[in-house]
């Protein structure tokens, strides 16, 4: 079946942003490359998920205007493009422990996967949203992993501690790495991009 207008745009403009993250050689350039040829061809479209907005959905527009009024070019890019499919996106709440402020401040889509609007299971991307003020607890998963950061916040791993890719920045996570992320006063927003491989 065909990509909508707005789903295409969307991994069109991430796919420059996924390869333009990391130079030639890094990990994270290579699973980019491998994600970008993957999503080259459609796949069957999902309905069984119905657009879900949570309280926290909230937060988005201001996230969004956080990205474009940053005068980045992708980052605006990026923003548009996520601004137009969001009306389609189900949100839900991770089922990962953590405290009251985590449960009720976040919420995740998936935009391509097992239940995203695009059925897959190659590559999966989506996004998090987190009000601000709020800790997405340590967790770890065994797909590479890549995020593109649209708003600002501070992502967290054992070896490197918590630092802040700033927006428009990329976190790329090997396989298996505890990682966590938390946003600071204002809403993050981040998009992120796991590769199971096929």
């Amino acid at each position: 079946m065909p990509r909508s207008d707005a789903l295409s745009r969307f991994i069109a403009v991430l796919g420059e942003g996924l390869c333009a993250a990391y130079a030639p050689g890094h990990p994270g350039h290579t699973v980019a490359q491998r994600m970008r040829q993957a999503l080259t061809a459609p796949a069957q479209q999902c309905s069984a998920l119905t657009r879900q907005t949570l309280p926290v959905c909230q937060h988005l527009g201001a996230a969004l205007a956080s990205a474009q009024a940053t005068g980045s070019a992708p980052l605006g890019a990026w923003a548009n493009a996520f601004a137009h499919l969001a009306p389609d996106l189900h949100w839900a709440r991770s089922q990962r422990r953590g405290t009251d402020t985590f449960h009720h401040g976040h919420a995740n889509t998936e935009i391509v996967g097992p239940t995203g609007l695009e059925q897959r299971t190659d590559v999966v991307l989506g996004a998090s949203l987190l009000a601000p003020g709020v800790v997405y607890p340590d967790h770890d998963h065994p797909p590479e992993e890549i995020y593109l950061v649209m708003s600002a916040g501070d992502w967290f791993n054992p070896g490197a501690g918590w630092y802040t890719p700033g927006a428009g920045g990329a976190v790329h996570h090997p396989p298996g790495i505890v990682h966590a992320m938390r946003s600071g006063t204002t809403p993050l927003l981040a998009v992120w991009c796991l590769w199971p491989g096929p």
